[in-house]
């Protein structure tokens, strides 16, 4: 066990440290997460008793204070099996504190298929069990002072691993348009998916060093002597109710005689406008056929990325099939 509580102890004085930093994008993606006070201060509680009479002088792992007053319990988990104490489990001195404090919020993080869940209390407005991986999530969106790689190495799950195999419920929101734009795990997969295909395919595309739009990138994709910039990324489109992966380009007016769309059906291939200024076209990335992408049900990183890669090939000749 004593490595269990070394793992524990560890992540717990990191986590501190990252969250006390002001100018720190997590702390402040974490506050509006947790709805909490912008001047609130975290304490590592293993060194400072609550005050609290409720808990007992139980030592809760971190401490979050606004002023003299605590707004915030949070007890840590790095290991799988690691043990609850009994002041930690439903009924115990911290489920009771909060229930006679209703200003304070009890939080638990703890590893994703953490073996002793079911003796947490209940979750409630108040309480809330925080997997490590949307702390590893909202990491990786916000800082970039190496908080992702100590939780990689302090907490018992395989991130990397999450971050490349997609969920049941990142699959439900790529099958799901009109609620696309709500998702940050699964644009970053799509991202690490991409990166990994430009690896192996540079003469193919490569990315673009631009400010990131909305829940995709910039690329250039090359055949031969022809090379377009697009835009790949998730997105809703009204034209299109059924896909939500695409390629974009934009054709200006004087260009657009360059072009022959003419063994291709808007609607079906692809979505186009015009305007006065020039044209938009979105090419929808499916298998062959139109059918759902097969990287999509994979369980394993090599085979999804295969398929991936298999995909963007055969959506790549499609793009400049459209528009030789």
């Amino acid at each position: 066990m004593a490595g269990i509580k070394t793992n524990s102890n560890s992540i717990t004085a990191i986590l501190v440290e990252k969250l006390n930093y002001k100018k720190s994008g997590f702390r402040t993606a974490i506050l509006k997460l947790w709805n909490l006070p912008d001047d609130i201060v975290f304490i590592d509680g293993t060194h400072s008793v609550s005050s609290i009479p409720e808990m007992e002088n139980k030592e809760v792992d971190i401490i979050g204070k606004s002023g003299t007053k605590i707004k915030l319990l949070i007890e840590i988990k790095a290991n799988l099996n690691e043990e609850l104490q009994d002041s930690q489990k439903a009924n115990g001195q911290y489920e009771n504190t909060v229930k006679n404090h209703r200003d304070i919020q009890l939080k638990y993080i703890i590893p994703d298929g953490y073996y002793h869940q079911n003796e947490l209390p209940k979750e409630s407005e108040q309480i809330q069990i925080v997997n490590w991986s949307k702390i590893y999530e909202v990491a990786k969106e916000t800082d970039n002072t190496g908080l992702t790689e100590q939780i990689n190495y302090f907490v018992e799950s395989n991130f990397n691993q999450n971050d490349l195999v997609l969920t049941k419920g990142d699959i439900a929101m790529f099958l799901s348009p009109s609620i696309i734009g709500k998702v940050i795990s699964l644009d970053s997969k799509i991202e690490n998916l991409l990166a990994e295909f430009i690896k192996e395919n540079q003469k193919m595309i490569s990315k673009i060093h631009r400010e990131k739009d909305h829940l995709g990138w910039w690329y250039t994709l090359y055949k031969g002597k022809k090379q377009f910039t697009v835009w790949i990324g998730l997105c809703e489109l009204e034209e299109d109710n059924k896909n939500s992966f695409f390629i974009y380009t934009w054709i200006k007016s004087s260009d657009s005689s360059k072009y022959n769309f003419l063994n291709f059906e808007n609607g079906k291939d692809y979505i186009s406008n015009e305007d006065p200024e020039g044209k938009y076209v979105y090419i929808p990335i499916t298998d062959k056929n139109s059918e759902l992408p097969k990287f999509l049900f994979e369980d394993n990183v090599k085979d999804q990325q295969d398929k991936f890669n298999e995909l963007m090939k055969t959506n790549i000749d499609k793009f400049f099939a459209i528009l030789s």
